[in-house]
């Protein structure tokens, strides 16, 4: 009989407070529904949540698609910056014509070379910041000068290229010294082209 009765008030109690819940999340329910029709807040239908969910899932794969992109994108750069590292950039304070005869008449000294002549540097564009600076240079010296200034060109940090090298020598039966005649090439970068294109390519 006890047994019963506790059984009957557990239950009663039970009761009482499911339907004091259930109340209280009406109540809830009811104030919230009260207070975004005062604040004109529409309450979104299901097919609408719906609908928000399936342009938030397509937002999400066009950010995946952007980060992508990005990160590819990221990944050429470093590989032409590795391509081009030895290549010679321009700036707005560097004048490499300028820099590339100093350079030149630097290794020539060196080797104890004479230069016999410089010509003017020719400037042509290969493609949207890149340019070939070429000159031409001619000397008469020592075979093994001729060799150290060759080799301080190859070894020189930017590139320089041989467009056109000859050496021969001053005299076929007893020669005493050679003559060097050729065309030094760079290619030359332009920064602020470069990173505009990657930027557009970004976009």
């Amino acid at each position: 009989m006890t047994l019963r009765l506790n059984n009957f008030f557990s239950s009663k109690k039970y009761l009482k407070v499911a339907t004091l819940g259930t109340a209280l999340v009406v109540l809830v329910g009811i104030v919230l529904y009260v207070i975004f029709s005062i604040l004109g807040i529409h309450w979104p239908s299901e097919v609408e949540i719906l609908d928000l969910k399936s342009t938030l899932k397509t937002q999400q794969h066009k950010l995946a698609k952007v980060q992508a992109q990005a990160q590819q994108l990221e990944v050429e750069q470093k590989a032409f910056d590795n391509l081009t590292n030895n290549f010679w950039r321009t700036n707005e304070e560097r004048h490499i014509d300028v820099e590339m005869r100093r350079k030149i008449e630097k290794y020539a000294k060196n080797a104890g070379l004479s230069l016999q002549s410089m010509g003017n540097i020719r400037t042509s564009k290969l493609a949207q910041g890149f340019n070939k600076l070429e000159i031409t240079i001619s000397a008469n010296a020592p075979l093994d000068k001729v060799i150290h200034f060759l080799s301080d060109i190859r070894q020189a940090k930017p590139d320089f290229f041989w467009q056109q090298c000859s050496i021969r020598p001053d005299n076929m039966t007893n020669p005493d010294k050679v003559y060097l005649n050729g065309t030094l090439t760079v290619i030359s970068i332009d920064k602020q082209a470069i990173d505009k294109f990657f930027t557009q390519e970004s976009k």
